[in-house]
């Protein structure tokens, strides 16, 4: 299994959105939302 980080590959936002979505049933707009907003951070 390879673990790739968000902030270093971004294309893969969406993807891992959905999976936290099917694997823990909260809506994939609420990930989407805090994965971008730690983007953010991040580059501030």
């Amino acid at each position: 299994m390879v673990f790739k980080k968000i902030r270093e590959h971004k294309e893969y936002i969406q993807d891992a959105a959905s999976w936290f979505q099917a694997k823990w049933d909260i809506p994939q707009e609420e990930y989407l939302k805090s994965m971008n907003e730690s983007l953010l951070k991040e580059t501030s």
